[in-house]
């Protein structure tokens, strides 16, 4: 059960950070409706579990070089410091995030879907996280298949419940998004990220 929860406190970390995900998913929920919202969460939702099956597939094809210690340690450095570095540069920015005044009613819940898929699947970090966990637990030599499950499913199903609850929730979420409270969830999230990330390093060294 140690790794369940571990997923689900990496899941927990990824559903406080205010960013594209979080913005798009209140924006469309507040313009469009719950129903398009939903219909973001199973593009967002869909695409982690792709990249997932494509990093997976890239270190099983690739076989025993994916799978060796060199590459496994310097794979976890490496996306370790990236997690960390992103997570940092995420606590020290000032970014704003605007609200898209283009609201077009006619929009399908396919349309919605794809824009949720898409926010994240072009987004880098997405691939640099996920490769990272995977090379991360690769790292256990004695390491089960039941264990990484458990792992992705703590990851996956805490996403897919906190991003539900964020489109469900909109309103009163929308009511509470004052530029000091986006602020401070923003900063809480990448210090988590990058205690993450720093947790990553201290694991494969």
């Amino acid at each position: 059960m140690l790794f369940l929860a571990e997923g689900v406190l990496i899941g927990l970390t990824l559903a406080i950070l205010v960013g594209p995900i979080f913005i798009t998913l209140i924006k469309i929920s507040m313009q469009y409706g719950v129903k398009a919202g939903m219909a973001a969460v199973a593009g967002i939702w869909i695409s982690d579990v792709l990249v997932i099956i494509l990093a997976w597939w890239g270190i099983q094809k690739a076989g025993n070089w994916f799978q060796s210690p060199a590459f496994v340690y310097w794979q976890g450095i490496t996306g370790g410091v990236i997690i960390t570095i992103v997570g940092l540069v995420s606590f020290f920015s000032n970014r704003r995030y605007e609200a898209d005044n283009n609201d077009d009613r006619k929009r399908s819940f396919f349309t919605f879907f794809t824009r949720g898929f898409l926010v994240n699947f072009v987004n880098p970090f997405t691939f640099v996280f996920w490769l990272t966990v995977l090379s991360a637990q690769l790292i256990h030599t004695n390491i089960i298949p039941m264990e990484i499950i458990l792992l992705f499913t703590g990851i996956l199903a805490t996403i897919l419940i906190t991003d539900s609850l964020k489109v469900l929730l909109s309103k009163k979420i929308s009511t509470f998004l004052t530029p000091h409270h986006i602020s401070v969830f923003h900063k809480i999230a990448s210090l988590i990220l990058s205690l993450i990330g720093i947790f990553i390093i201290m694991r494969v060294v």
